[in-house]
């Protein structure tokens, strides 16, 4: 598969061999290490900056065939034209020349050199190997820049502008730079084209004409370059020109290029494209059309080209494969586990140090996974040891604001939400996702309680009080009402880019946008009113669970989506409290054996699972496929509570 991401400096060898494969005119992309090295860090510094507005950042990406890790194209975008060095192109204009007495009305073709896109976007680099001109990889490698812009619009301008490089020979003459730059800077034009690519382009205004250039006067074969493509470059100007951008305006001061722009507005990859679900399941071949996709993020930008079966307002299903390549499986929501591959490699190391015992209450984070009988790890759930003793933890309180007047007989309670930390120092339960192909049986309750009675077996390890945060409502394109209605007014971002952000830990960001003082609902909109403490239909299972083990909502919601932080006393969850220590016995538990969570009361090697099992003086019995999954013997020691509450009763 091909995928477009973020360049690296990682990549700098295989990048410095499309650069020299790139045709004359492509000034963006040198030849040159020094200099490929320099874009590329300009990149990853960009990728990674906090921007609210188009200045000095370039955006450079790759096309990668992960299969053998080669580079199969590049392609760039600055975000403003001109803003660190000057950007000149020629205006095509017309001079009126006219004498009344002789009866002559003459309009007369002229060439101006101008500073007019300065301040636009500038799509740049753009190259693929031979063997994918034409292809539609072709059509990844430039739109899927567009995608980008499409998802962070507010690092970029309001419009585009690209230069197409320009007619040359076989000999790599131009016919349009020998009839004027050549004049002026006494060199041919290859070697203007790779001085523009190494050097800054100052020299132009030192250099070139500052007058008019009275078209007639130059040869016929400038005159007829002028605005023509290079062949090599025929495919960037026909994905460009399909994609609703315009020439005859403006031309390149080396070639006679065009140079094309259009309103981002009116660009068909950003006007059209749309934010949807995702769903795991198996992709239906031979059926569907070919689709750009996108992951929406930053340095973790991922694009794609897919066969869907898409229907608009149903969620897109993406097999393993290329969830994996966009980073996609968990959804938006669920910010404890970001699509970053790096992240999550620290998290699960750190997850490591913890069960060891190596991590303090204030940095603990048991993660666990749920693991099939062949290995294969389909779910995964989390405890944080406490939160907010390393960084902020914010939590909206849903307080109450009275105005009255006993005098005009006037009462009114206004729900008034008040930024609050009150839940620092608790321990949460977080990251719970389970692949949709295991949401059967008794899967879900085992991987949500299992985390339940690791803590009823080391209750020292954990606050007084454990915290779960639920997943907010959101739409099936996943736009929040609540974030939509607030949070985008601070934070001048997409609800799923904020969820991700605070997923990979950056989270200074909330301390600093957000609003300091209360906030009275009654000025939010009603949807967004309306969904102040609910959670997302696909969540409601997980909070009937919680409630059953004894958790209950306190009046604390997400600051994003406003879904509710349930809690309850650690000693009063079912779980802990009713759970037993017992020796395991193996033999038939029977066929109306009650469903127990079992714990094999280990910490490190801690393995915990749920099976049919039958409570017999003082031991626990289980079958032997069970006593194989615990590894452990007869005679072991184990803790366990019958999975239910609602079983427990019968």
């Amino acid at each position: 598969m091909l995928v477009m991401r973020p360049a690296q400096m990682a990549d700098l060898g295989e990048v410095q061999r499309l650069a020299a494969d790139s045709p004359i005119g492509v000034t963006s992309l040198p030849d040159d290490v020094e200099r490929l090295s320099d874009k590329i860090a300009a990149s990853e510094a960009s990728f990674a900056a906090e921007v609210s507005f188009n200045g000095e950042e370039s955006y450079f990406f790759v096309l990668e065939d992960t299969e053998t890790g080669k580079l199969a194209g590049c392609s760039a975008i600055v975000a403003s034209a001109g803003y660190s060095e000057p950007f000149y192109s020629f205006r095509n204009e017309t001079f009126v020349h006219a004498s009344r007495e002789l009866k002559i009305h003459n309009k007369i073709h002229v060439l101006s050199q101008c500073h007019d896109l300065t301040g636009n976007s500038l799509l740049t680099s753009f190259y693929v190997v031979p063997e994918l001109v034409g292809s539609p990889w072709s059509e990844l490698n430039s739109r899927g820049r567009l995608l980008f812009v499409a998802s962070h619009p507010e690092r970029f301008a309001d419009s585009v502008v690209t230069e197409i490089v320009g007619y040359s020979d076989e000999n790599g003459d131009s016919p349009f730079w020998d009839a004027i730059g050549r004049n002026f800077f006494d060199l041919n034009y290859a070697a203007a084209e790779r001085l523009c690519g190494l050097k800054s382009r100052t020299f132009l205004a030192e250099l070139m004409p500052h007058y008019p250039i009275y078209v007639p006067l130059l040869p016929d074969e400038a005159q007829e370059a002028m605005g023509q493509v290079h062949p090599r470059a025929q495919i960037t100007f026909d994905i460009l020109m399909r994609e609703g951008f315009e020439t005859d305006h403006y031309i390149d001061i080396f070639d006679g290029g065009p140079t094309l722009h259009a309103r981002v507005s009116g660009i068909r990859s950003i006007a059209q494209s749309r934010v949807v679900p995702v769903k795991i399941g198996e992709m239906v071949k031979g059926v569907g059309r070919q689709y750009l996709v996108s992951n929406a993020q930053l340095q973790d930008y991922r694009a794609v080209m897919l066969e869907l079966d898409y229907a608009p307002g149903k969620p897109v299903t993406l097999d393993l494969a290329a969830a994996e390549a966009l980073g996609r499986s968990t959804g938006t929501g669920l910010t404890t586990l970001p699509a970053n591959e790096e992240r999550l490699t620290h998290r699960v190391g750190w997850a490591e140090k913890t069960f060891r015992g190596d991590a303090g209450r204030g940095d603990a984070d048991y993660l666990f996974v749920l693991e099939n009988d062949e290995g294969r790890v389909v779910g995964i759930s989390a405890i944080a040891g406490a939160v907010g003793l390393r960084e902020p933890w914010y939590n909206f309180r849903v307080g109450l604001t009275v105005s009255a007047s006993q005098e005009l007989n006037i009462y009114r309670e206004i729900p008034t939400l008040f930024l609050a930390n009150d839940l620092t120092g608790n321990s949460e339960l977080c990251s719970l996702f389970l692949h949709a192909d295991y949401r059967t049986g008794l899967n879900g309750r085992m991987l949500a309680k299992a985390r339940l009675l690791f803590i009823a077996e080391f209750p020292h390890l954990f606050g007084n009080k454990i915290i779960a945060e639920m997943r907010g409502v959101s739409n099936d394109a996943g736009r929040s009402p609540f974030w939509e209605s607030l949070g985008r007014h601070f934070f001048k971002m997409e609800f799923s880019q904020a969820d991700y952000l605070t997923g990979v830990g950056n989270k200074a960001f909330i301390a600093e946008l957000m609003p300091k003082f209360p906030l009275y609902s009654c000025f939010l909109s009603e949807d967004a009113r309306n969904v102040i403490g609910k959670v997302h239909p696909d969540t409601e299972p997980a909070l009937s669970m919680l409630k059953s083990e004894g958790f209950s909502y306190q009046g604390y919601v997400d600051i994003f989506d406003a879904g509710p932080a349930v809690e309850c006393e650690t000693t009063k969850i079912r779980a802990v409290r009713d759970s037993q220590s017992l020796v395991l016995a193996i033999g038939t538990p029977g066929d109306d054996a009650t469903p127990f969570l079992i714990h094999n009361r280990k910490r490190e090697e801690c393995r915990i699972t749920a099976a049919p099992a039958r409570l017999a003086a003082g031991t626990l019995v289980v079958d032997p496929q069970t006593a194989k999954r615990l590894q452990l013997v007869v005679g072991d020691q184990v803790r366990a509570v019958p999975l239910s509450a609602a079983r427990e009763s019968k």
